[in-house]
């Protein structure tokens, strides 16, 4: 069984522009991860216009809008006291991913938990849960699934599923760890991985969504802000989505 391949569109400025879905088309990727990207006026979703482009432009390259990730939150911490700037700051751009996936059709929030917004100990998984919370309720009266992307342990990660308590909570895995991810957590997966790592530096958590039974799309996430634009960065996406597929095919069921 074969797995498609999708892109986070944060992983270089280049596909920030809508114009990028045919070329990523040719290239055998079938789903685009959109980033909110407010900070970048010229391409920012809150701009209906934009919203607009990436609809069309992908209708046109039969490309599918998988999600929209809140990449601000790396820097205005969820785990920050309620009140405070960077946690107002978090919230109201989960709000507008929200509200901008929506507007789109686009079944997904993608909200990480790394960086400022990494989970070092209970008050910020407290913290987390109530942001996500706030999200699930929001997100479920739009028919919006929300996704934590995290490095939490399984327990934890349970935990946090059980606090936040909405059906419509997912998960997105990292299939580049040494680690399967345990079944009961990649039920809640929605048929979606991310690779921040290409090739995986081990095969463990990759292998394991294959043994599972696996059916979906894994999304490239490694960083390709060293490669310059045009022919090296397609060239690099075209490579790396081979040797996801490559190793795939050599994985047992």
């Amino acid at each position: 069984m074969s797995i498609a391949i999708g892109i986070c569109n944060r992983v270089h400025s280049a596909l920030a522009d809508p114009a990028c879905c045919t070329r990523l088309k040719g290239l055998g990727i079938t789903a685009i991860q959109l980033d909110l990207r407010l900070a970048e006026a010229k391409y920012s979703l809150s701009s209906p216009d934009i919203r607009a482009r990436w609809t069309e432009e992908a209708a046109r390259a039969g490309l599918r809008l998988s999600g929209i990730a809140v990449s601000e939150v790396l820097h205005q911490a969820m785990t920050a006291d309620p009140g405070t700037r960077p946690r107002a700051d978090a919230e109201q751009a989960i709000t507008l991913a929200i509200e901008c996936a929506a507007a789109m059709g686009v079944p997904k929030v993608v909200i990480p938990s790394l960086a400022a917004s990494a989970v070092r100990n209970a008050d910020d998984l407290r913290h987390t849960a109530r942001c996500l919370r706030l999200a699930c309720a929001l997100a479920s009266s739009k028919g919006v699934l929300v996704a934590t992307e995290n490095n939490l342990a399984a327990d934890e990660a349970r935990s946090l599923l059980a606090v936040v308590g909405y059906a419509n909570l997912c998960v997105m895995p990292d299939c580049s760890g040494p680690a399967a991810l345990p079944r009961d957590l990649l039920a809640r997966a929605g048929g979606e991985a991310c690779a921040w790592a290409v090739p995986p530096e081990t095969s463990g958590a990759f292998a394991g969504l294959k043994s599972e039974g696996f059916v979906g799309c894994i999304f490239l996430a490694n960083s390709r802000q060293t490669e310059e634009n045009g022919p090296a960065l397609f060239a690099g996406i075209a490579r790396d989505a081979g040797a996801l597929r490559a190793l795939w095919q050599t994985l047992p069921d």
